[in-house]
């Protein structure tokens, strides 16, 4: 590209080819500026049998720098960059002058298999360099991590769920990158339960239903035709105090029948009361039938009968009256009967702060306080779990399928086990291995069987470690074919002499070609000029294809055409370097001057002519122009500023120019009322002055 510019430059001063090229040059210019990037670079120039500047790092699919040309001594070509991760390796830079030739990149560890390094060529009277070893790698797919040396998916796989090594307790899911219990079971005290229906943990952990009760869709119910009432289970057709209905109390002298209040025993209704006729002065025998003296056995009196007590005109049996039991001012309540004179529950029931049947009753079971454990039933004053059932730790349940009480109530399975016919062991689908449960289907540690484990990229799928998506196994490493340079459309096809995989096949670079195994470009290559073995001789050398000599003002130095006016390393001849430390000029060598007219804002390299960028600034500026000699220069929109070059007072396009300065002119402007002044240098045409 440079020669064809040099060409460009050549061209008359107002040919539009001419001014592209100077705009390019500009473009070049300021690209080399900068500082090179890290991921490529090239070895400095050898000189007085110093050692050849070593390549840069390379970086993914970049190669290593070449080595410059050592002279008159061993200088070593330019060592080639180690590859980035998952990258391809660097190219071995070409031998310097007299020296070995670099050594091949090494291929990139992890990611796409990088190639091996290609071996460097040989320089001039040098040793040829060694080829880089291909680096291993693995591949992920874009869902999958790497952990070790296995390809998993965070969001499924319950030994690294989320995150490598985040393993979830045995017999727990990993759903969405969070362990969880399978289904709609919920962990309770380290294992999965279902909270529709363990009694236990019903609806949610430690909410336990209390005795009579039965956990149903996530709610603790009563069995049978209980109903709760203030969280005890109650039967409404016979309880007085929740009659029909919770909280819906029967009145004096009734019971609850049938989910009914109606009058006890011995008691007639009247008014919306429930009064004994026999006793009762208010309705003496019959319901409004008022005595003036007293009522005895349902006839009014003027005394009350044998064995009977006067208590406000009702003449009634102290020992029996539950209005008056033992005398006129006691009455029993809670259900009590009178017997001989004492407030007592009736016959078969017990006073336990009211009165039940010990025989039945959940809550006092055989005796008051004795509740019966959750889901049992009060049977003859005993608690009976239902058929089937054991009564464990105050709670009846399946031993059969009760992973706390496994066959018995002391025998607990592993939170990862399930409890079948009594006995402890893994869920269907899954395998123990070494206590722990398995699904040998998908787990990349046991894959298949137990120990099982999958490596080198693999994951597990339907209990077969394969390589995920399209990737195949080469050499026990999963790659894609179809980029891989050391398997390229097939395990151990490698590409080489610098060609990469695209589409499983080894391919150029654009716009180079295979010639002998190796890729380069017909248009600047001397050894295949244009194509394949058409090899420039003499001096003329390759451009856009065409043997050729050097452009006007350079001359073929080996296979680099190179200006002997102001080139150091061929100074007046090809091969006649100049001492360290000194500059040429105009072909002849000079010593550098240690100071400068003024410090560069911008330092101008030699060409054909150059229009510096807008100096962006209203303060003083400085540009160094370093051509062998300038015919012309011009300056733009100066805005009042003044010039001097090289120390010297000057008027915009003055001629001829001073003496150079450390082997260039210097231009000094002062400030000026513009930031966008700028300033063109022409060369060719002047006699250089000393």
């Amino acid at each position: 590209m440079v020669k064809h510019l040099a060409t460009y430059l050549g061209a008359p001063r107002t040919s539009p080819v001419r001014g592209l090229a100077a705009a390019m040059v500009l473009v070049l210019f300021a690209a080399c500026e900068g500082d090179p990037p890290e991921t490529d670079g090239s070895g400095g120039t050898g000189t007085g049998g110093q050692t050849g500047g070593k390549g840069g790092t390379g970086g993914s699919l970049t190669s290593g720098g070449t080595g410059g040309a050592g002279t008159a001594g061993a200088s070593s070509g330019g060592t080639a960059g180690s590859v980035s991760v998952g990258g391809s390796a660097g190219t071995g830079g070409s031998a310097g002058k007299g020296g070995s030739a670099g050594k091949g990149g090494t291929g990139g560890a992890g990611g796409t298999a990088g190639s091996a390094g290609t071996a460097a060529t040989a320089g001039s009277g040098g040793s040829a360099g060694t080829a880089g070893t291909a680096g291993s790698g693995g591949m992920c797919t874009l869902d999958q991590e790497l952990c070790d040396t296995t390809c998993i998916d965070p969001d499924t796989d319950p030994e690294h769920c989320g995150s490598c090594d985040n393993a979830c307790p045995s017999g727990i899911e990993c759903r969405a990158s969070s362990c969880a219990c399978p289904g709609g079971a919920i962990s309770c005290d380290g294992r999965c339960v279902d909270p529709m229906s363990t009694v236990a943990h019903c609806g949610e952990c430690d909410n336990a239903c209390p005795a009579g009760t039965d956990c149903d869709m996530g709610e603790c119910v009563c069995r049978g035709v209980e109903t709760a009432c203030d969280g005890v289970c109650l039967d409404l057709s016979t309880d007085r105090d929740h009659c029909g209905a919770c909280n819906i109390a029967c009145g004096v002298n009734f019971v609850c029948t049938g989910g009914e209040c109606v009058c006890a025993p011995g008691y007639d209704p009247c008014d919306g009361l429930c009064v004994d006729f026999e006793s009762n002065p208010n309705h003496c025998g019959a319901c409004g039938t008022e005595c003036e003296t007293v009522c005895s056995l349902g006839l009014c009196e003027s005394s009350c009968g044998t064995g009977l007590t006067e208590c406000d005109g009702a003449c009634v049996d102290v020992e029996t009256d539950e209005e008056h039991c033992g005398g006129c001012s006691t009455t029993c309540t809670n259900g009590l009967v009178c017997d001989a004179g004492e407030c007592a529950c009736d016959a078969g029931l017990t006073a336990c702060g009211t009165c039940v049947d010990t025989q039945t009753d959940e809550t006092h079971c055989g005796d008051c306080d004795s509740p019966c454990p959750a889901g049992a039933e009060c049977v003859a004053g005993v608690c009976e779990c239902d058929s089937g059932e054991t009564a464990c730790d105050d709670v009846c349940v399946l031993t059969d399928e009760d992973e706390d009480h496994c066959g018995d109530c002391d025998t607990e399975c592993r939170p990862d086990e399930v409890c079948t016919a009594g006995e402890c062991g893994c869920p269907n689908g899954f395998t123990d291995c070494s206590g722990v449960c398995v699904d040998t289907k998908a787990s990349n540690a046991h894959c298949g069987m137990c120990d099982n484990a999958c490596t080198a990229g693999t994951s597990c799928t339907a209990g077969e470690c394969t390589c995920p998506g399209n990737a195949e196994e080469c050499g026990g490493v999963c790659v894609d074919i179809d980029t891989s340079n050391q398997h390229c459309g097939g395990c151990n096809m490698p590409c080489t002499g610098g060609r990469t995989c695209q589409g499983g096949t080894c391919m150029c670079p654009m716009g180079e070609t295979l010639c002998s195994g190796t890729c380069t470009d017909t248009d600047t290559d001397d050894d295949n000029c244009g194509d394949c073995g058409d090899a420039c001789t003499g001096e003329p050398t390759c451009a856009g294809g065409t043997c050729s000599s050097c452009p006007n003002g350079e001359t073929a130095c080996g296979n680099s055409c190179v200006d002997t006016d102001s080139d150091p390393a061929h100074c007046g001849a090809c091969n006649d370097p100049c001492p360290t430390g000194q500059l040429c000029e105009s072909g002849s060598c000079t010593p550098v001057v240690v100071t400068e007219p003024c410090t560069p804002n911008l330092v101008v390299a030699d060409a054909q002519s150059v229009t510096t960028p807008n100096f962006g600034t209203t303060g003083p500026y400085c540009v160094k122009v370093n051509f062998t000699c300038i015919g012309g220069w011009l300056c733009s929109n100066l805005g009042g500023r003044t010039v001097q070059v090289n120390n010297q007072a000057a008027t915009c396009g003055s001629m001829p120019m001073p003496a150079k300065v450390n082997g260039g002119y210097y231009f000094e402007f002062s400030s000026g009322t513009l930031n966008y002044t700028s300033l063109t240098t022409y060369k060719g045409g002047c006699t250089p002055l000393p």
